[in-house]
């Protein structure tokens, strides 16, 4: 990508939203004791389960960064109990796949992934850049 020609711009739009980030807990130590091909796998399972977790649940990834998902629930924005319902079930659902994403490190003879999930609701504004199809955010979340 280059640089001169990257942009950003706030588009106007600001919301509330479920925000949340899954990262795996101590990849950094644990992926420098593994192979490149096997620590890549071990990064593979954990987004890739993370990812149809939320998307069960209506989440929606913003970014991949590294080791864990920065991720929001959209429907959220409509009320504050139904939002945080989709929420908390989505995140109890990561949380309950724990097993099947150790399960799934242990076939490939990898060690198990522990990780953490942390959400918040609040305003955020939506940012649109030139070299991304998607959306990123900002705000005090």
């Amino acid at each position: 990508m280059k640089v001169k020609n990257y942009t950003v711009e706030f588009s106007g739009r600001t919301s509330s939203y479920c925000v949340g980030v899954v990262d795996i807990i101590d990849s950094t130590k644990i992926s420098a004791r593994l192979p490149l091909e096997k620590s890549a796998k071990y990064y593979e399972i954990f987004l890739n389960v993370m990812a149809r977790v939320l998307n069960r649940f209506g989440g929606m990834i913003v970014k991949n960064v590294g080791d864990s998902l920065l991720f929001y629930f959209p429907e959220s924005s409509k009320g504050r109990r139904y939002g945080f319902m989709t929420c908390l079930e989505g995140c109890l659902a990561m949380q309950d796949a724990h097993n099947f994403v150790c399960m799934c490190a242990q076939k490939e003879k990898l060690p198990p992934i522990n990780y953490r999930i942390s959400c918040d609701y609040g305003p955020v504004m939506i940012m649109d850049e030139n070299q991304s199809h998607g959306i990123d955010m900002i705000g005090p979340l």
